[in-house]
């Protein structure tokens, strides 16, 4: 759907793509609407040694929620927090 909607294609070179083996590799975050629909996702990438996170793939429906793209990136940095990210005791 947002492919069509921004009348793209899939990237690919700088960023992945919508693959199922691709996002098979990777955790995700999926929002769901109140009946379980999915509406949002994130694939989440993480360099081998938990130094770095970051978004790689973000797709939203037309229809979702105001907003749930960035309650998406906050749940991220909530998450992010629990994982021991060497970089991050490095800095303290």
């Amino acid at each position: 759907v947002w492919l069509n909607e921004h009348r793209s294609g899939e990237k690919g070179f700088s960023l992945g793509r919508f693959d199922d083996d691709y996002i098979r590799r990777f955790p995700c975050g999926v929002a769901l609407d109140e009946s379980g629909k999915a509406i949002t996702f994130i694939n989440i990438l993480a360099t081998a040694n938990h130094e770095e996170l970051s978004v790689d793939l973000m797709r939203h429906l037309p229809d979702s929620l105001g907003g749930v793209m960035e309650a998406m990136f906050i749940e991220l940095l909530l998450w992010g927090q629990g994982i021991p990210i060497a970089a991050r005791r490095k800095s303290r």
